[in-house]
Parts: C-alpha cells; structure tokens; sequence
C-alpha cells in the first residue's frame, strides 16, 4: 500500500505505522488483547438494562424501529420490534382515557394544585389551558382537525372533550376514534415541547410525526413469520435489469456517515462500486435515503435504463414506492430520490433482508 494512503480517522498515513509502530505497539497489543477477552467492553460492566432502554424511543415507550434495523442483522429485526413492550395504540389510547376523565396536567389543573399560579394557553394566549382548550378549542388547532379530521372542524365550543368523544364514536368509524387519538396525543406532545422544552414546533408536524410511528408499528405488525425465516442470499436482478445494493452507515462517536454502492449485472458480476463520506446524519433513513440519491446519481450519467435498488430500511422502501405524502421525518430528502427515478425507464426499490 502506497505509504500515504489510507488516511484513518486517527489522521496517521500508513507511513506512520511503518515507521513509528515500535513505539506504541504494546500498548496497542494490550487494548486490542483486553477488547477481545472483555467482549469489546474494556474491562467494564456493561448495564444489559441500560443498551436496551436506548433502542426504546423515550417519548412513545415502544421500540426505535430505525435504530434497530440500522444495529441489528434484519433477519432479527423483525422479531425483536414484536416484542412486546408499550405498544404504539396502547400509548395513545391510555392517553385518551386520561383526556376523557381529565388527568392531565394542563395549567388549569396544575393551578388547582397550586403548582402554577398562570393558566394562558402557550399558543392562543388568550385562553386558560383546560383539557378542552388544549385538545380541541385552541385557534391554533383549528387547521389541524380540519385537514386530518374534518368531521370536526365545525364542533361546538360549548362541548366537553367527553361530549366530542362520544360524539366521534357515534358518527364516526373505529378509524376515525383511532385517528381522534393519534391527533390528541400529538397536540399533547406539541404543547409539552412548548411548556418543557421552550420548542415550538407545527402542530401538522406533530401530526406527521405520530402518524408515523403509527405507520411504523403497523408494518411491523404485518410482516409475516415467513419473511423472517427466509434464507439471506444473493438474487440475480430479472432481465434486461441490473442491480444496486446500497447502503448507509452512522459513526455516531466520529460524528460522521457514509454510504456505499454496488452495481451488479444479471451474472453476479459487479459493474461498479463506490462509496462516499456523508455530513453527519442521525437517523437511519435519513442516510439510507442518501445512499439511494447517491446510487441514482451514480446510474444517471451511465445510460441504464432499468435497474432494481435494494435497501435494507424498510421505512425508507415504503416510502419511495407509495405515491402518498410522505409522513416520515426524512420526507423532504426522500422526494429528491423520487424525482431522480422519473428519469429511468423503470426502477424498483425493493427490501433486503440480508
């Protein structure tokens, strides 16, 4: 290897090792030794509670589907995100139910306890913060009902929020209360971004964001067994197609990404690979969606036609093979591979397990 080549993330050309390796031998000897015999621990203990409490998303109390598949083998994927734990509907129906009999902690509730003195609404200010005001009355909800659940853009403001419920279980369908719920929790979390975290984010993105866990936790749900038990191996793209398997990396210690690309042909000969350092990222689809941009611009300028991507996030593939608006917090990124792909003749995006 050509001595200045091969610049690591400790910035020492291969020149260094060459001739400065006696020095430090030892000592790198000795770590690697204890890394081995430590299983990669460095002599600690390593709290087993603690590495799983970090798979668990702390706002919703269910698995982090993107960073289980971004750790883990995607044929175990699947069985660990069915394993029990708070589920996405039970979250949001417990929160519903302490709506219904008025639980919460909204400002007018903290003032009867005498833990604040003020009760404005953050978002209207002009308004106390009551169960009903914060869940449905509030001006700032308005445009929210209205383009999720229209059903309720009209309600009355004399009504309960117990009175809207039995109203939407009356006139509406199972889908509709789901909905109902998935939008309370969402404004929920909103106002306490705002109350706790001085954070004021749209109310639609708070939607968006609570549809997609929703989304999530459904496609879990319907993936069969069989798709788990599926041998991993390699399979030859149909003909007249080739091939691309992409993938995207997070060193979240070195505060950097990359993404790496393989083309191969219809023999399992590879035409092209190639990889790319990427500015930090810190979610899973956000850098498997930029290792599919970048695939698609590798293609462009070569003339193929028809080719098959696979990609081993599973979130990200649903995406760019639904026509819908986007619901994911990677969105705006993935319509840019969406555009790239009118410019082919055809493209399937396609999961791997393997």
């Amino acid at each position: 290897m050509h001595p200045t080549k091969a610049l690591g993330s400790d910035s020492m050309f291969v020149v260094f090792f060459r001739s400065y390796c006696h020095i430090v031998e030892d000592s790198i000897t000795a770590a690697v030794l204890d890394s081995l015999n430590n299983d990669g621990r460095n002599g600690e203990i390593v709290d087993e509670e603690q590495i799983v409490d970090n798979l668990i998303d702390a706002t919703t109390k269910t698995w982090n589907a993107q960073l289980v598949r971004a750790l883990f083998n995607p044929n175990i994927v699947v069985a660990i995100l069915r394993i029990r734990l708070l589920q996405t509907q039970d979250v949001m129906e417990k929160h519903l139910c302490r709506c219904k009999i008025d639980i919460l902690p909204t400002l007018t509730n903290l003032k009867r306890k005498k833990i604040v003195v003020k009760t404005q609404c953050g978002f209207c200010h002009v308004y106390e913060e009551d169960i009903s005001h914060a869940m449905l009355t509030c001006s700032s909800n308005y445009s929210l009902w209205q383009k999720f659940l229209p059903m309720l853009q009209n309600f009355q403001s004399s009504l309960t929020f117990i009175d809207t419920v039995r109203m939407v279980m009356m006139q509406g369908s199972e889908a509709k209360l789901t909905m109902f719920s998935i939008l309370c929790w969402s404004l929920w979390y909103r106002r306490n971004q705002l109350q706790m975290g001085n954070n004021l984010i749209q109310h639609v993105q708070a939607a968006k964001h609570a549809l997609s866990i929703c989304k999530t936790f459904n496609d879990v749900q319907i993936t069969t067994t069989k798709d788990l038990l599926k041998v991993s191996k390699w399979q030859a793209p149909p003909d007249g197609y080739l091939k691309i398997n992409v993938n995207g990396t997070i060193f979240a210690n070195l505060r950097k990404a990359g993404v790496g690309i393989v083309l191969w042909d219809m023999s399992g000969r590879i035409v092209i690979a190639a990889s790319k350092n990427e500015d930090e990222v810190d979610e899973a689809a956000i850098i498997e969606s930029i290792a599919i941009l970048r695939g698609l611009q590798l293609c462009l300028p070569l003339g193929i036609p028809n080719f098959v991507i696979k990609c081993d996030c599973l979130n990200v593939v649903h995406e760019l093979q639904s026509t819908e608006e986007s619901f994911a917090s990677a969105g705006n990124l993935i319509n840019e591979p969406k555009n790239l792909m009118r410019r082919f003749q055809q493209v399937r995006v396609q999961h791997t397990t393997g």
